[in-house]
């Protein structure tokens, strides 16, 4: 077997390999047809974006890098990488995001895939990257490669009768066609300006037109403060629940809708607003929030409001010593971590990471006994503030060698959410 990029004008074997492991269709013979039609100067400005001095990482990168795995001239799975610029610990580093994972039928269980993760891997490593995040079909699948489960992510259904209107102040304002959407950015960014795992965007959804989104009968609202300045916004459409219309403001791969608020007036200026407005037209009103963003107390009880949690992605580190260098330590101290990494040989093994207030974390390779010794997944979700060290001994890949080590001084939660599909 060969594991390898996919040249720009090889693009359609990931294609076509996605769409008879999903059983889909395409015109193969146009696919390659566009493909082999692709200039020398197209190939190299799909290689090689024409990037500004104040580019992100992300946007000096390939968009989209495919992968193949050939089994002679046959290629046989395939994957995409979708290079990201996101936020940890306060800076700002690249990730990769992997999408389109797929074998054809009678290659499956072949080590196909695996070969994709190892080469995707080493060549993350090679660029500089630290993050890796996908979207799973089965959470313990992807464990394998040294993914861990990201933050949850709760949708809330509420119904509009139950709603109880406050005095926000404000105002609500529909976004039309020709209307700037530069208001959604900036809650966006404002909101995210210290979540890990959050893309950095220039745009709120650079694909976004408000022509098409109401030809789709899907409508945006942006609540501006007493003093204009936007605070607040939800993307909405109706869709049908259990016979009763819902207004869905939830962001999936289904719907790519929204609601954000930098407080809890935003919210309930939203709300206030849905209850007065459209209370003849829906039943409910649903959307998503991160788990570690307390809803309990602005929901409110007695509302007949339900919650449904699910995982927002999965997400492994890439470059061990990288993200121990960057992690915001808490206090003064020193830590043995023994990681396991299959996948990248340059993660395994004795790490000491020491630390102290005002001053750069040290990292260095180390054949000491091992405070920790852990996988890379569930280092991945300590760093990142999914877990803490409160939970390492409910943590089943863990081995705590010394418990009075201080763990929660890495460890601890932090605001953490994914916020992109891939």
């Amino acid at each position: 077997m060969e594991t390898r990029i996919l040249s720009p004008r090889e693009d359609y074997l990931a294609d076509f390999v996605n769409v008879i492991a999903f059983e889909g269709s395409c015109d193969l013979e146009k696919l390659k047809a566009d493909a082999a039609a692709l200039t020398d100067e197209e190939v190299e400005k799909i290689l090689h974006p024409e990037a500004g001095e104040d580019a992100l990482p992300s946007e000096r990168l390939r968009k989209s890098v495919p992968w193949g795995t050939f089994d002679g001239d046959r290629i046989i799975s395939a994957m995409y990488v979708m290079p990201y610029t996101v936020r940890f610990a306060g800076e700002q580093v690249l990730m990769g995001g992997i999408g389109g994972v797929a074998s054809l039928p009678d290659s499956r269980r072949g080590g196909g895939v695996r070969a994709l993760m190892k080469g995707a891997f080493r060549e993350m490593y090679d660029q500089g990257f630290l993050l890796s995040e996908l979207y799973p079909f089965s959470t313990e699948y992807y464990k394998q490669y040294g993914f861990e489960k990201g933050m949850k992510v709760n949708t809330w259904t509420l119904p509009l009768e139950r709603i109880r209107p406050t005095e926000t102040g404000g105002r609500v304002r529909q976004l039309l066609p020709g209307d700037d959407l530069s208001p959604l950015t900036e809650i966006y960014n404002q909101f995210y300006a210290d979540w890990n795992l959050s893309t950095v965007r220039r745009q709120y959804d650079p694909k976004m037109d408000l022509q098409k989104m109401m030809n789709e009968q899907r409508y945006v609202f942006v609540w501006e403060d007493d003093l204009g300045t936007p605070k607040a916004f939800m993307i909405t459409k109706k869709v049908m629940v259990e016979g009763q219309p819902v207004m869905d403001c939830t962001h999936s791969f289904r719907l790519r809708n929204g609601m954000l608020f930098l407080s809890g007036q935003g919210f309930r200026a939203l709300l206030t607003f849905v209850k007065k407005v459209f209370s003849a037209d829906y039943r409910a009103i649903r959307f998503s929030t991160p788990d570690c963003l307390f809803m309990d107390a602005l929901v409110g009880e007695g509302t007949g409001c339900r919650r449904e949690g699910s995982w927002n992605g999965m997400v492994r580190l890439v470059n061990v010593e990288k993200a121990l260098t960057l992690c915001r330590c808490r206090g003064e101290g020193s830590l043995v971590l023994n990681v396991t990494d299959p996948m990248l040989r340059e993660n395994e093994g004795g790490w000491r990471i020491t630390y102290a207030p005002g001053q750069p974390n040290r990292v260095e390779r180390t054949t000491d006994a091992p405070d920790l010794t852990l996988t890379i997944g569930d280092l991945s979700a300590l760093l990142c503030g999914i877990r803490s060290g409160e939970e390492l001994p409910w943590m089943p890949g863990v081995q705590i060698h010394d418990p009075s080590a201080p763990y929660e001084q890495i460890f601890y939660p932090q605001k953490c959410f994914t916020t992109d599909l891939f």
